[in-house]
């Protein structure tokens, strides 16, 4: 699907805009570059506010990516998901969240885990 590219807006001070058609986007090509490891998952929950990630909103997590340190990856625990931003720190690797009521995760040898993928994108519908 093609949606019109109309230029650029103002988020702050108003400024002038022209009513011109610059180009057309495909929603798809733009947002998801290996489709067969991309996957749409609803979010649950309020542990990546602070990142601006919404209960209802949709995020896209590409498998084929591997999670860099401050990355937001959705992750296996057991048989629990859960999505926090990611950190490879001595060996180990550190999930924190982007609330201040929720704990930081360590997964170890202790607490066995699995990145399913690296979030690329987050999606929020208005209306």
């Amino acid at each position: 699907m093609e949606i019109l590219f109309l230029g650029y807006i103002s988020a702050g001070f108003p400024s002038q805009s022209e009513d011109t058609l610059l180009e057309s986007i495909s929603m798809e090509e733009w947002l998801i570059s290996n489709p067969s490891s991309t996957f749409l998952i609803r979010v649950v929950g309020e542990s990546m506010l602070e990142a601006g990630i919404l209960p209802g909103d949709y995020v896209l997590v590409d498998r084929s990516l591997t999670p860099k340190n401050n990355d937001i990856v959705v992750v296996r625990i057991e048989d629990e998901w859960t999505m926090k931003y990611f950190f490879r720190e001595k060996g180990k690797i550190l999930l924190k969240p982007a609330h201040p009521q929720y704990q930081p995760l360590i997964l170890s040898q202790e607490r066995d885990g699995e990145v399913f993928g690296v979030v690329i994108a987050v999606i929020r519908k208005y209306r």
